[in-house]
């Protein structure tokens, strides 16, 4: 009988070391072949024989294999139910095993086995296993992914110096790194306020998530780019595709679902120039593009596409707004009303920027901002009497509304 027990202990031994060699040599193969996340967890989910789910810090799925089950079963509500399975007050938390994939501090996400394991130590082994393999594939992927940024701006910069003036030979760059041939071929720049008091390292950041949203957003419309961080919080572009139209939409709304309502983003715009049909040409007007998407900055309105046909007069003041007699005008324009809202409460110059708004409609104005006619009339009053100047004057009001715009752009 001892001697049972004893090739049975050793047995099992045995068994355990097998499978720990097993699957250590599975997940060796798979970070030498470079497997994808995708693949990683694909096989880890076949060792187990039970579906695996890869998900972020929000609880988005990643990559995830179901083993054999419904795959709209095992991802419905999969954000609510993975919280719920977190939650200490959960009677099937026992069920889950899930470990975390990140090292130390820089945890990006976890991998779930959202069902019980009949053998609890083999499952936590080759979900641990298979982690490192996904961080490991992350951290390779990013230096690639830095490699690339790198070469493509270098080859942006070469376009737009002049130090390369055969459109094949930018062609030939381009497509050994992953620019796709197309019909058009389309600059966009994109552009977050300055921030002077952020932080170098924070600044970087910024300019990496704006880098990172718009090669996402072109990838997921379905074309390639040249993208490249031009100078602190601005991502210049040329883009191949199609139909420019169609592309631009695509990729702004791509923009806007990664940037909106994010620190450092949340007021984003993007500029771009007429389309062209090689990509030398198009590199030559990114500079319209920036233009049009520094103009676009001080627009009121974010979040969107300008081109040069919405910045109109506005961008010529952004072309001269650093010239003494342009900052002179709007200082002898309104610099009596600056002067006045700022020793009170009145809020005139945004009652006058509205009326100008309103193209010196009355009614409209009171409509807007709920003021009654007598007291509309009598703050309209105030305005002229401390500018000097009549508002029922069409010139006047250009010349007030142009001084707001240098204001604005200043």
């Amino acid at each position: 009988m001892t001697e049972q027990v004893h090739r049975r202990i050793v047995a099992e031994q045995y068994d355990e070391v097998s499978f720990a060699r097993t699957t250590h040599e599975i997940f060796t193969s798979l970070n030498i072949a470079r497997a994808t996340s995708s693949d990683i967890v694909t096989r880890a989910s076949q060792i187990l024989d039970a579906p695996l789910v890869l998900e972020d810090l929000n609880r988005h799925v990643l990559a995830h294999c179901a083993a054999g089950t419904s795959t709209s079963q095992l991802l419905d509500q999969w954000a609510d139910r993975s919280r719920l399975h977190d939650s200490p007050n959960a009677a099937t938390t026992s069920e889950w095993s899930a470990v975390p994939v990140g090292v130390g501090t820089e945890r990006w996400g976890r991998l779930v086995l959202p069902a019980e394991a009949p053998d609890a130590p083999r499952a936590k082994m080759v979900l641990e296993r298979a982690a490192q393999s996904l961080q490991l594939h992350r951290m390779l992927q990013q230096e690639r992914d830095a490699l690339v940024v790198h070469a493509l701006g270098g080859l942006l910069q070469d376009m737009l110096s002049g130090r390369i003036n055969d459109d094949t030979e930018a062609v030939v760059r381009a497509k050994a790194l992953g620019l796709k041939t197309g019909k058009h071929y389309v600059p966009v720049v994109v552009r977050v306020p300055q921030r002077p008091d952020a932080h170098p390292l924070t600044q970087g950041e910024i300019d990496r998530r704006l880098l990172t949203a718009l090669r996402q957003a072109v990838a997921e419309a379905g074309h390639t780019a040249i993208v490249s961080i031009r100078r602190e919080g601005t991502v210049s572009a040329v883009m191949s595709c199609d139909n420019p139209e169609t592309a631009l939409r695509a990729v702004c709304t791509g923009l806007n679902d990664r940037l909106a309502k994010r620190d450092g983003t949340g007021a984003w715009v993007a500029g771009t120039a007429p389309s062209t049909s090689t990509l030398l040409a198009a590199a030559r007007e990114i500079a319209e593009a920036e233009h049009v998407a520094d103009v676009g900055i001080t627009m009121p309105e974010p979040n969107r596409l300008y081109r040069s046909t919405d910045v109109r007069l506005r961008g010529l003041i952004a072309l001269l707004r650093d010239d003494h007699r342009v900052q002179a005008f709007a200082e002898t324009e309104l610099g009596r009303l600056l002067e006045h809202d700022a020793g009170s409460s009145d809020g005139l110059l945004g009652l006058l920027r509205t009326y100008l708004d309103c193209g010196g409609s009355k009614t409209r104005t009171a409509r807007i901002t709920g003021l009654s006619r007598p007291t509309l009339y009598a703050r309209l009053q105030t305005i002229e009497r401390i500018l000097g100047t009549s508002l029922d004057s069409a010139e006047s009001r250009t010349s007030l509304h142009a001084a707001l715009m240098i204001v604005d752009a200043l």
